[in-house]
């Protein structure tokens, strides 16, 4: 698992991340953090911290849903600046299906 898919699983998971330091602290709801999810958290903590802290307030992009927020469209489009999460948020938007179109 990539640094992008741990954030993006992490996000998924409702776990509310925030750099401190050189430290990653971090709220999460019970049982959302497996053994192989707190592997893949330290083992990409440095990456993960680069990117909270270059997306400005600390906090994630919405990378499973589209934004709701001027604030979420502004921390989507600062973390798709890197190439590399760009091609996964594209991949991800061009199989996405809005369930109200369903």
């Amino acid at each position: 698992m990539t640094a992008g898919e741990t954030l993006a699983e992490l996000h998924r998971r409702g776990v509310a991340l925030e750099p401190n330091g050189d430290r990653l602290k971090y709220r999460a709801p019970q049982g959302a953090l497996t053994p192989e999810l707190r592997k893949a958290m330290a083992e990409h903590k440095a990456a993960i911290i680069s990117t909270l802290r270059r997306l400005g307030d600390g906090r994630a992009p919405p990378l499973g849903r589209p934004p709701q927020t001027e604030q979420e469209l502004r921390r989507l489009i600062d973390h798709l600046a890197d190439s590399e999460a760009f091609s996964r948020w594209l991949e991800w938007a061009m199989t996405f299906t809005d369930p109200a179109e369903a």
